[in-house]
């Protein structure tokens, strides 16, 4: 198993940091549910649906809670015919606890993410998809004092979810 060799980014953007691994391809579609949650204050990511093969991860979507306890569900980044042809799975968090660390593997030419890896910040997990012994591992970078609050990444149409995939990560500020 290779460890990180994927394209990194991370940049601050005011007071969220953006953080994100691989590149998109020319042919891909990149999503955001950045417009989705406008208006929103202080949204974290409770869960996420996730669409998926044998072979990778076909389609998201994320969960969020803003700071009135209010769900909202982001787009789902799948498409139709992924959708009739993947197994679905649910990670959702009860009140009080958010995500807090996303990796998982991409295939060997580092294409496509083949499983993800979710935690939440009191411990539950969740692993979604299939690894081989060529995947190369990813992880997103939250620091301690960090929550996701937006997912972003890029889909190809016809296989699923390409290598760019990444977070908006806002500031936990201690009370």
């Amino acid at each position: 198993m290779n460890l990180f060799s994927i394209r990194t980014k991370t940049e601050k953007i005011g007071a969220v940091r953006k953080d994100e691994r691989g590149k998109p391809a020319t042919t891909d579609q990149e999503f955001s549910d950045q417009g989705l949650l406008k208006g929103y204050k202080d949204t974290k990511i409770i869960g996420f649906r996730i669409w998926y093969t044998s072979k990778n991860i076909t389609g998201i979507q994320a969960i969020y809670r803003d700071s009135t306890e209010k769900q909202i569900e982001g787009a789902a980044y799948v498409s139709e015919a992924s959708k009739s042809q993947s197994k679905e799975e649910l990670f959702h968090l009860d009140s009080g606890d958010h995500v807090k660390e996303i990796c998982g593997f991409l295939d060997k030419d580092e294409k496509y993410v083949q499983s993800l890896i979710i935690t939440s910040q009191k411990g539950e997990s969740k692993r979604v998809g299939n690894s081989t012994s060529e995947s190369k591992l990813f992880k997103l970078d939250i620091n301690e004092y960090e929550y996701p609050s937006i997912l972003y990444g890029a889909i190809e149409k016809q296989y699923g979810i390409s290598i760019l995939l990444g977070l908006f990560l806002s500031v936990l500020f201690n009370k």
